[in-house]
């Protein structure tokens, strides 16, 4: 099987889904493009996750021949060893170039994670319905959009959502512990952390009894991280440290960059305030494009706004720690919002591994009778 992931959040469900069909498989051979976590399935990796970390329009420009060159080699690996199936995971625009010819070679092609045809560019279901033999939606309310079209697909809930509790009582602790995560592209952590580091130095004058940890997925990502810190904030005392579930679930306020860790951080039932900024034309061409009100997963879960977005422009640190102290000084508020959590958190339990695993499985048998 192949398996292409472009980024940290597609490293995790790759590992998890890898780990699964293994379960049931056991002389399967995967290959593909991973992050860390895939490596540790002893899959063969063509390239890693961070050859492909390039966000914002104008970046992807830039970077496009080194694209291309990766997405060449990719194909002439596939036609080489002619998997059993090939195994898309998120990052739509380079997995679907890469599926387009995948499935002229007559090898099934399957795509987990929805793109977001739902915020922008619907009309690209059109063109999938060519290439794609099937779909796994991760959110309940995409199901309404795929009825209406020809490509076969499978709600089968967000893995992660068998991590966390739905109930969690939050251990005494002395001290308020307040979370920074930055993000996992080192774009986006240059724009957004002298935002959050800022903030959390007003947070510490303000709130007596403070502990401050800022969240890394990777080593490269910690160093970024610490030259930042002690550029903008060196006298600020923090703990910078590996991201995981249990310093999500100790935490009792977060500042987050948009993206998988505010679906992380409603898991582990964590107030938050969401920050975004990018390339300022990249934001111009986003803008026009968008079709949706906002950008973190609980909002887009909800249909509604449950935690406070500063995108762009309005993000400055005034506006996080006004926020911030006006959220901690109204405990019926922040009760609210851990109760919307908890029935987002409800709304997208499945047993999401062992679904996609047998519905994998069931394909590649089938494909082969059909030969």
């Amino acid at each position: 099987m192949v398996v292409v992931v472009g980024e940290k959040s597609g490293d995790i469900l790759g590992f998890q889904l890898i780990s699964e069909i293994k379960k049931y498989l056991s002389n399967v051979k995967f290959f593909g493009i991973s992050g860390e976590e895939m490596k540790k399935t002893n899959m063969v990796s063509w390239y890693n996750t961070k050859d492909l970390a390039i966000m914002g329009i104008f970046e992807v420009f830039f970077s496009l021949k080194k694209i291309l060159k990766i997405r060449k080699n990719i194909i002439n690996q596939i036609k080489k060893i002619k998997p059993d199936i090939f195994i898309g995971i998120d990052f739509p625009e380079f997995n679907f170039s890469i599926e387009k010819i995948v499935k002229k070679f007559g090898i099934p092609v399957v795509h987990y994670v929805s793109p977001t045809v739902w915020a922008w560019r619907k009309k690209r279901i059109i063109n999938m319905q060519k290439f794609i033999d099937k779909i796994f939606l991760l959110f309940p309310f995409e199901k309404e959009i795929y009825k209406n079209y020809s490509i076969p697909y499978e709600f089968v809930g967000h893995c992660l959502a068998k991590n966390y509790p739905i109930y969690y009582k939050k251990k005494e602790k002395k001290n308020f512990r307040l979370l920074i995560l930055p993000g996992s592209r080192k774009q986006e952590i240059r724009y957004v952390i002298p935002t959050f580091l800022k903030c959390a130095k007003l947070l510490k004058k303000k709130i007596k009894k403070i502990e401050i940890f800022i969240l890394f997925g990777t080593e490269e990502i910690k160093k970024i991280i610490i030259n930042k810190k002690n550029k903008i904030t060196p006298d600020l005392s923090v703990q910078i440290v590996q991201f995981s579930k249990e310093v999500l679930l100790s935490g009792d306020f977060a500042l987050v960059t948009s993206g998988t860790a505010t679906l992380e951080c409603m898991l582990a039932k964590c107030p938050m305030i969401v920050g975004y900024k990018m390339n300022f034309f990249s934001y111009l061409i986003v803008r026009m494009l968008i079709k949706i009100k906002w950008i973190s997963i609980p909002n887009i879960l909800a249909k509604k706004k449950i935690v406070k977005e500063f995108v762009q422009f309005r993000l400055c640190y005034k506006n996080l720690f006004k926020e911030t102290i006006t959220l901690l000084s109204n405990k019926k508020k922040i009760d609210s919002m851990k109760k919307e959590f908890t029935k987002l958190h409800k709304s997208i339990l499945r047993n999401t591994n062992k679904k996609l695993a047998f519905s994998i499985i069931s394909m590649i048998y089938k494909n082969k009778k059909c030969l």
